[in-house]
C-alpha cells in the first residue's frame, strides 16, 4: 500500500493511494477442504435397525460393525475415478491458474470553506484480476453448434460397460455427448478458475456543515459504474439484487462482459444530527428554568436519508435450446425495441419492462442479450430514517441524565418492490411479485448516564 498527503494551502489538500491487495484462493466455498471429496468418506452413525425397537450404535459402542478406513492415495484415485463416472460429473477444486487479487486507487481534493462548510471531490477505482468463479471445462465447442440436429442423433456408446452406473451406462449416447472435452463424463467443473476481471469507477462528492449551535449535516453523492465478466460464486450473500447471471459461454469468458449485477450507477446519502434551539442555552426561550425548562430543553432530532437507483436485471430462458452440453440460454432483443416502461413503479408491477423485446433464441445458440441487462433495473431505494430525542440532565452538578429516543425506520412507509421476473416464456415474465424492504418501524429507548 502506498498513500499520500499535501497541502496545497491552508484550506485545501490533496490525497491519494494505491494499494494491492491478494484474494485467499479458499474465498470459493466449493474449495473449501471438507467439500473435497477425497475428505468426504467417513462411517454413518446407525442408531437403530427396526425402527427404534432395540438401539445398534450407542455411546459406548458407536460403531459395532468397525469403522471405515481410509484409502491409500492410488485406491482413492481409483475409487473416485469410478464414483465420479457413474455419477456423470466431477467438480474438480483444482488450484487457480491465476491467483486473484485487487488493486485499488484514489485521488482526493479536500477544501474546508467558511462557515463550516467542508467539501471532498474523489475519483476511485478498483479493478480485479484472477476472480475465482466456477466454470464448465466440459461444455460442447462451438465450433460445433452448427451441426445442428445431429448432434442429438444416437450413437453407439463407447463406454458401455466400462461405465456401470449411471446416464452413460447405457447402450447409446447422442453424438454431441462424444464430441465434448471428457466425453466420459456429463459434466466437469472447475471451482476457483482465475480468470474474472471487474473495473470499477466512481467519482464521489461529500459535503458537511458543522453548526455553531450543535449538529451536523453531511451529504455524500456517488457516480459509478461497475463492469465485469463474472460475479460472486456466493450468490446467496448478495441480499436484494435479485441474484447474479452466470457465465453464458464457457469457451469465451469475456463474451460476458458486461455491467455487473451489484452495479449501482448512483447514490446519494444525507445524514444529520441537530440540537433544536430551545431551552436553556438555545436561541428562543434560553431563560426558562425550572420544571419548565427541562421540559423544553434538550430536544434534538437525527436522521439518514438514502436514495439509489436499482440494481440491474438478468434475463433468462425457460427452455434452453443451445444443445452446448453446459452453456446457458439468454433471450434475443428484438432489434430497435424500446425496453424501459414509463410510469409510476405502482402502474408497471404487472408490466414492468416491454416483454416484446425479449424472445426465445433459435435453438443451438445462445441468444444476444447481455449477461446483465445495460438499460432495465429493479426499483432503487427511497428511504428515511429518522429519530427524534431528548436529553435531561439532573442531580448534583446535572452529572447525570436520561435520554429517551423514538426513532422511525421508513418514515413515510415506501414500499421497494423486488426485481421483475426475467425468465423469457414464464407467466411471470415483467411481472413484480415481491417487495424487498421493511414497512415502517417505530422503535423507543431510554438511556440512563451516570
Amino acid at each position: 500500500r502506498l498513500g499520500f498527503a499535501y497541502q496545497l494551502n491552508r484550506n485545501t489538500v490533496v490525497r491519494g493511494g494505491y494499494g494491492l491487495f491478494p484474494i485467499p484462493y479458499v474465498v470459493n466455498w466449493s474449495i473449501s477442504p471438507n467439500n473435497d471429496a477425497m475428505s468426504s468418506i467417513g462411517t454413518p452413525f446407525v442408531s437403530t435397525v427396526n425402527g427404534g425397537i432395540t438401539p445398534l450404535g450407542t455411546l459406548s459402542n458407536p460403531f459395532p460393525n468397525g469403522v471405515e478406513q481410509p484409502l491409500s492415495h492410488s485406491e482413492s484415485l481409483a475409487a473416485l475415478n469410478t464414483f465420479f463416472e457413474n455419477l456423470g460429473g466431477a467438480t474438480d477444486p483444482t488450484p487457480a491458474y491465476n491467483y486473484g487479487y485487487v488493486q485499488q486507487w484514489n485521488l482526493d481534493l479536500q477544501r474546508q470553506l467558511p462557515k463550516g462548510f467542508f467539501v471532498s471531490a474523489a475519483y476511485a477505482a478498483a479493478q480485479g484480476w484472477g476472480l475465482g468463479y466456477s466454470q464448465d471445462e466440459n461444455q460442447l465447442p462451438d465450433k460445433d453448434l452448427s451441426l445442428g440436429e445431429s448432434l442429438l442423433t444416437s450413437v453407439t456408446n463407447p463406454f458401455y460397460g466400462l461405465i456401470t452406473e449411471g446416464p452413460l451406462s447405457s447402450a447409446t449416447v447422442t453424438a454431441g455427448q462424444l464430441l465434448l472435452p471428457y466425453p466420459e463424463y456429463t459434466n466437469v467443473t472447475d471451482v476457483g478458475t482465475g480468470y474474472g476481471t471487474s473495473v470499477y469507477n466512481s467519482f464521489q462528492v461529500t459535503v458537511e456543515r458543522r453548526f455553531n449551535a450543535g449538529g451536523t449535516l453531511l451529504v455524500a453523492y456517488t457516480d459509478a459504474k461497475f463492469l465485469s465478466d463474472s460475479d460472486t460464486n456466493n450468490s446467496w450473500l448478495e441480499g436484494t439484487t435479485g441474484g447474479v447471471n452466470g457465465v453464458q459461454d464457457s469457451n469465451c469468458i469475456k463474451c460476458s462482459y458486461s455491467l455487473s449485477s451489484d452495479d449501482v450507477p448512483q447514490r446519494l446519502v444525507i445524514s444529520y444530527v441537530q440540537n433544536l434551539p430551545f431551552g436553556q442555552g438555545q436561541r428562543y426561550l434560553s431563560g426558562t428554568h425550572g420544571l419548565a425548562g427541562k421540559l423544553i430543553s434538550g430536544w434534538g432530532a437525527d436522521g439518514i436519508t438514502t436514495f439509489q437507483r436499482g440494481f440491474p436485471l438478468k434475463f433468462g430462458t425457460n427452455l434452453n435450446l443451445t444443445n452446448s452440453y453446459g452453456g446457458g440460454s439468454f433471450p434475443d432483443v428484438v432489434s430497435g425495441c424500446v425496453k424501459a416502461r414509463s410510469g409510476s413503479a405502482v402502474s408497471r408491477l404487472d408490466d414492468w419492462f416491454n416483454t416484446s423485446c425479449f424472445t426465445q433464441p433459435p435453438a443451438f445458440t445462445f441468444g444476444d442479450e447481455s449477461r446483465v441487462d445495460p438499460i432495465l433495473r429493479m426499483q432503487g431505494i427511497n428511504d428515511w430514517d429518522f429519530a427524534i430525542f431528548k436529553n435531561t440532565n439532573f442531580g448534583p452538578g446535572e452529572r447525570m441524565g436520561l435520554q429517551f429516543r423514538t426513532e422511525f425506520f421508513n418514515l413515510f412507509n415506501t414500499p421497494q418492490f423486488g426485481p421483475a421476473g426475467t425468465t423469457v416464456g414464464t407467466s411471470q415474465f415483467g411481472v413484480v411479485s415481491s417487495q424487498v424492504n421493511n414497512p415502517r418501524l417505530i422503535q423507543f429507548g431510554l438511556k440512563f448516564l451516570f
